[in-house]
């Protein structure tokens, strides 16, 4: 679970220092989409493996489905061409066709 960081101000006669957390530093132990250092991966890519690690078993049709309110323009197939061509290093597909999904490694 991440903490919430919260600014530090010192006060002198002279003058005051602002100690403010950086929030663009992830967690690496809660969210594993922030060890990926794969130029290669564009925001759509990170968003699948995010939804892979947050609802692991997911097939691609579900993925696009519930990744339709943040893309619009998403596509069951540019999911399954993400899956299949850039983020085979990170997840795999576990089970039958039909009814298996997909996990983080």
């Amino acid at each position: 679970m991440k903490t919430q960081q919260k600014s530090r101000f010192s006060v002198s006669d002279n003058f005051f220092i602002i100690k403010l957390p950086n929030l663009n530093y992830g967690d690496p132990i809660n969210d594993p989409t922030n060890l990926i250092k794969d130029d290669a991966l564009n925001d759509i890519d990170l968003s699948i493996l995010r939804m892979i690690q947050l609802n692991p078993g997911l097939n691609a049709k579900q993925i696009a489905e519930k990744l339709l309110l943040q893309y619009s323009n998403i596509t069951i197939d540019m999911v399954k061409n993400s899956l299949k061509r850039k983020l085979t290093k990170y997840v795999t597909f576990k089970g039958a066709l039909k009814t298996g999904g997909y996990f983080v490694i």
